[in-house]
């Protein structure tokens, strides 16, 4: 599964479920519409992460976007399903420290020193399978 907005015709009054971006008045915006039609205007990974669960429940296949390191307490978070802003700032709270980007394969944002609490939380909060592997190539 590729993480990338896809064009899309859409009616006035009807929108099929999904994740959309839509320019209004110079800025983006991004739309989240839920299997009942529902219109959520959220930020822009707030509508990734609720897409990317609406997928992962319809059976779809679905990239693990946040990985944990149990011996490091490394995060690793795709790029292309950034955690929201609130949360990004949580797990940079745990260092003081910027994430990382590796930009060699799939561009991941590296963040340190993130708990096992914290992480769970990202997990339940966004409905995201909890996956735990070695991170130390990100070393």
């Amino acid at each position: 599964g590729r993480l990338r907005l896809v064009e899309t015709e859409v009616s006035r009054d009807h929108w099929p479920p999904g994740c959309f971006e839509q320019r209004s008045q110079g800025r983006n915006r991004y739309l989240f519409v839920d299997d009942d039609g529902t219109r959520h205007v959220v930020d822009r990974w707030v509508a990734i992460h609720a897409e990317l669960d609406r997928c992962r429940k319809a059976g779809a296949v679905v990239p693990h976007v946040l990985t944990w390191d149990k011996t490091s307490e490394r995060m690793a978070n795709l790029a292309g399903a950034q955690l929201p802003v609130q949360w990004a700032r949580a797990a940079i709270l745990c260092t003081g420290a910027a994430p990382r980007r590796k930009t060699d394969g799939a561009w991941t944002d590296i963040y340190e020193g993130v708990k096992v609490t914290l992480w769970k939380g990202f997990c339940e909060a966004l409905a995201i399978p909890m996956v735990t592997a070695d991170l130390s190539r990100f070393d």
